[in-house]
């Protein structure tokens, strides 16, 4: 589930995976529950909630904050709290479904290679108490 936006792999700085670490330290928020009752095609077909993900908005909002304060700014807007099932439209539409859902208990950072459906992870940070 993607909460924050980083910069483009062709704009970071070469150290901005050792930056996003160091930034990290001291961060800290809970665990909370998501839960996804819809598919949404757009430009992509998502699963997304008909309620607020509340929790996952929280901790937009935390990162945010813990960044700005470190003067660490290679973020974007935050996006509405969603899984990517496609990059591409597939022509089926939105349709409601049997909801999906689970606890998150990671923040990842993880790189979406574009155009090579590979994802890499360069670090993971436990959630402790519970947020919301």
């Amino acid at each position: 589930m993607t909460v924050l936006a980083l910069v483009d792999l062709a704009e970071w700085p070469e150290d901005f995976i050792p930056a996003f670490h160091r930034t990290m330290e001291g961060f800290e928020a809970g665990v909370f529950d998501v839960q996804f009752d819809r598919i949404v095609e757009r430009k992509a077909v998502t699963l997304r909630g008909s309620k607020r993900q509340k929790g996952a908005l929280a901790l937009q909002w935390l990162l945010r904050a813990h960044f700005e304060a470190r003067d660490f700014r290679f973020f974007g807007a935050a996006p509405d709290p969603h899984v990517t099932i496609n990059y591409k439209g597939d022509g089926l539409g939105n349709e409601a479904i049997a909801p999906i859902g689970w606890t998150v208990e990671d923040i990842i950072l993880v790189e979406s290679v574009y155009g090579q459906a590979t994802h890499i992870e360069h670090g993971r940070w436990p959630l402790r108490r519970r947020l919301l």
